[in-house]
């Protein structure tokens, strides 16, 4: 089982884990309770993604809070 920390916007993958390096299905449980669980994906495999905004992301939406308003608006 793989953990993938996506940014939702523009799709960067911010950090890549494996069951066996740092988290494991606890922890999983642990991370939804502490933050939304519409952040967390189960692939077909098991693998996890868990939604997040990146830095670059994250100031383009503080610069240009009118983009909150675009479903998707890194092309």
């Amino acid at each position: 089982m793989a953990i993938h920390v996506i940014c939702r916007h523009c799709g960067t993958t911010l950090f890549a884990f494996r069951q066996d390096d740092l988290l494991t299905s606890r922890s999983i449980r642990k991370l939804k309770e502490e933050f939304s669980e519409e952040f967390f994906h189960q692939e077909h495999k098991g693998d996890w993604n868990i939604s997040t905004t990146c830095e670059t992301c994250e100031k383009h939406l503080q610069e240009n809070p009118q983009l909150f308003e675009i479903e998707k608006w890194v092309q």
